[in-house]
């Protein structure tokens, strides 16, 4: 076959083949890729892999696509081998893991990183071993892991359970819009220094997080606080870290000053809870950049803003609710790693000054 042939042309296999070649072309991980950068590639690699119809060594097209990658497989041990041990990822990456740990491309082990802390339990990669014949076993390995019915099973009962995820905490947002005339979104980044990250662990993590929270009913910071959602999440560089979406009532707090608030909790976070070993990120100071792309769904808005409230759920609630950095604990007591407050009750009068039929607000600039 010509290789001006066009891909209509050719059959079933080399076709799908074909394309991935062209699309992963210049897949190659650049050495100075970020761990995360790395780890999207790989995955993206296992669901590409998991649907390609053959591995046909005689088809030049899925044999460069697969060196390519096999050209990558050291940064991807390297980078998996960061991870910590103790956790469940999503699926495609479990596989990876198991099967790399059944032909001896990953160990598990447990790492000190300062004298008398808690030992965390990571993989170690061992790169040496790495060829192509071992190359070409992992990846049958991985393509029967992924074909069988169960696994396919799991990942239509993930993507039903996140789109009933989604839905109940839209539901909870428009409640809380029923419930108040106006209110200030205030979304913001909890996480923790980078010599504290490697070694929190999820139980110190949810502990803080649940400070926070426990001290919200009597610090006047937190004063007209309405509800709250708050996404766990792990990543390579930032360990855990969380999500957080606040909602005040715009009409007893100053809604020009939502900025300064995200500041002021942010900095509540770092100094009294975590003690100096937490950072943070204060999304509202960011505000303009969201406004200029069209998707901003923070800061004070108005029931009647329904360009707004559209990007609050379209956009910012739909990041919180991604599937890419699930993770779960392995061992221990389960827990729910995106929570929200209470659905407000049913009120006949509503927080803040009557609505007028057709009303329409506009957004408050920002300020600090």
């Amino acid at each position: 076959m010509s290789h001006l042939d066009p891909i209509g042309s050719m059959d079933p296999i080399t076709q799908s083949a074909s394309i991935l070649e062209h699309q992963f072309r210049n897949a190659a991980v650049p050495a100075s890729a970020s761990p995360m950068v790395t780890l999207s590639a790989l995955e993206s690699f296992l669901q590409q892999l998991s649907r390609l119809d053959s591995l046909d060594r005689q088809n030049p097209h899925a044999q460069a696509w697969l060196n390519t990658h096999y050209q990558c497989m050291s940064t991807y041990l390297t980078t998996v081998a960061m991870l910590a041990a103790e956790y469940d990822y999503n699926d495609y990456l479990n596989v990876f893991i198991d099967c790399c740990q059944q032909v001896g491309l990953l160990q598990t082990s447990w790492d000190w990183y300062f004298q008398g802390a808690t030992p965390v339990k990571r993989y170690s990669a061992d790169t040496m071993r790495l060829s192509w014949p071992l190359f070409v076993e992992l990846l049958w390995l991985i393509r029967g892991r992924c074909c069988i019915a169960s696994f396919k099973s799991r990942q239509n009962a993930r993507k039903r359970e996140n789109k009933i995820r989604i839905q109940e905490y839209e539901r909870y947002i428009n409640a809380l819009f029923e419930r108040n005339d106006r209110l200030i979104i205030i979304r913001i980044d909890l996480g923790y220094c980078k010599t504290e990250a490697v070694i929190t662990g999820i139980e110190q993590a949810l502990t803080d997080i649940d400070h926070l929270l426990a001290n919200r009913r009597w610090n006047a910071l937190f004063d007209h606080l309405q509800g709250y959602i708050i996404k766990t999440e792990y990543g390579l560089e930032k360990g855990i870290h969380f999500h957080a979406l606040l909602f005040f009532n715009g009409s007893e707090r100053h809604g020009s000053s939502h900025i300064y608030l995200a500041q002021q909790i942010g900095e509540y976070w770092k100094n009294v809870i975590t003690k100096e070993r937490g950072i943070y990120w204060n999304s509202n100071a960011q505000i303009t950049d969201f406004e200029r792309l069209g998707r901003c769904g923070i800061g004070l808005i108005h029931w009647s803003d329904q360009e707004s409230r559209k990007n609050l759920l379209n956009f910012v609630l739909a990041y919180l609710c991604k599937e890419d950095q699930y993770f779960r604990p392995k061992q221990g007591e389960s827990c729910k790693l995106l929570r929200r407050g209470q659905l407000p009750t049913a009120q006949g009068v509503k927080l803040g000054r009557p609505r007028q039929t057709g009303e329409v607000i506009k957004r408050d600039r920002t300020s600090t």
